[in-house]
């Protein structure tokens, strides 16, 4: 007696198929609107703390050569830790990677605020630089993963915005807590949106591999 031909079901698991693939249109926004937080927080903190390097050179006594690095370190330290975003990823799945990520950047922008000289104020920022630099790029990815190729361009936009507006923000909040409160502030305002922003991650995005 001959069997009917099988049909052959999808494949399901952490390694098939992407974002798109679980996220209808409504989710897409929302996967959206959670990774434009962090892709905005992370320029946004990063204009402020240079807007508040003058005050940081008075209260520890650094003179130009050693504020450089309070910016140089983060910025080493994220480049250093792009290369191996893709195998991050994959091995930890994305949304783990992205809220360790982002756990340590929210935890060393307390720890900054919280420095006792130039040298730990530095160190904090390397551990700080090893948290936000693959913000950028994961946001970026996620944006890409969710839309469909013919909104691509949209999603580029979105990801564009955060990332200018975020400068121009971080400017003049940078400045107003610098000129009437302190600068240990300016590395405080990145913690309770920090949180936000990982509780929504965990709420929203899925943990996939690809």
């Amino acid at each position: 007696m001959a069997h009917p031909e099988a049909t052959p079901k999808p494949q399901t698991g952490p390694h098939t198929g992407g974002l798109l693939d679980a996220a209808g249109p409504s989710h897409r926004w929302w996967i959206a609107a959670t990774v434009m937080v962090s892709g905005f927080l992370v320029p946004m903190s990063q204009t402020a703390m240079q807007v508040a390097l003058p005050q940081m050179m008075t209260v520890f006594g650094l003179d130009l050569d050693q504020a450089q690095w309070i910016v140089t370190a983060y910025v080493i330290a994220g480049a250093l830790v792009v290369p191996a975003i893709g195998w991050l990823g994959n091995w930890l799945g994305n949304r783990t990677f992205y809220v360790l990520a982002l756990s340590l950047f929210v935890t060393n922008s307390a720890l900054c605020a919280l420095a006792w000289s130039g040298p730990s104020l530095i160190a904090f920022r390397i551990l700080q630089g090893l948290g936000g630099g693959p913000i950028s790029p994961m946001t970026m990815m996620f944006l890409s993963s969710v839309f469909p190729p013919e909104q691509r361009g949209l999603a580029m936009g979105l990801f564009g915005m955060g990332q200018t507006s975020g400068p121009i923000l971080g400017t003049v909040i940078g400045g107003y807590l610098t000129e009437y409160l302190s600068w240990r502030m300016v590395c405080f305002m990145t913690v309770a949106p920090g949180v936000l922003c990982i509780a929504l991650v965990l709420l929203v995005l899925p943990n996939v591999r690809d």
